[in-house]
């Protein structure tokens, strides 16, 4: 089942100890319109269906992107770019094992992940426009992670949180 995806996510901590390896998810997007569409209905997953795609070029010089979907609701240009990003940050941002949202019903729900280690390189953010997110207030883009493709499992159906 291959599919481009987006999520806007929040990491979290457990309330006692601090012990990261959570996230919420605020958005969840993908390119094709029956896996948002029974995920949702199968699963109560939120997912929207978002009509994009991911164009990557590695020339030699460092990965490019760029993500683009019809009428512009998204478009998204990135460069490789060395990043100051500690090694246990980015085994927090590309390997949480606990994820949570909010159900059709805004039942917080919860689920596990599991995947194996990724190839992330680090990218900076030359361009972004997501009317998804025009909502929310970001005063700048953050540095955005290039994972080329994962495997992982998803332990659904997600449970209720307590």
């Amino acid at each position: 089942m291959q599919s481009s995806q987006m999520n806007v996510r929040v990491y979290v901590r457990a309330p006692r100890g601090g012990k990261p390896g959570g996230v919420f998810f605020l958005g969840l997007y993908v390119s094709r319109p029956w896996i948002a569409a029974m995920s949702s209905w199968l699963f109560g997953v939120p997912f929207q269906y978002l009509p994009f795609e991911v164009a990557a070029r590695d020339e030699g010089h460092g990965v490019e992107w760029h993500a683009s979907s019809p009428g512009d609701r998204l478009a998204i240009h990135a460069r490789e770019a060395d990043a100051d990003v500690a090694t246990q940050t980015l085994d927090l941002l590309t390997n949480p094992h606990t994820a949570y949202f909010l159900d059709r019903r805004g039942v917080l729900r919860r689920w596990s992940i599991w995947h194996r280690p990724q190839a992330v390189r680090t990218m900076a953010v030359q361009q972004a426009r997501i009317e998804s997110l025009r909502d929310f207030s970001v005063s700048r883009p953050l540095p955005a992670l290039y994972v080329r493709s994962v495997d992982y499992e998803v332990y659904l159906p997600p449970r209720p949180e307590s």
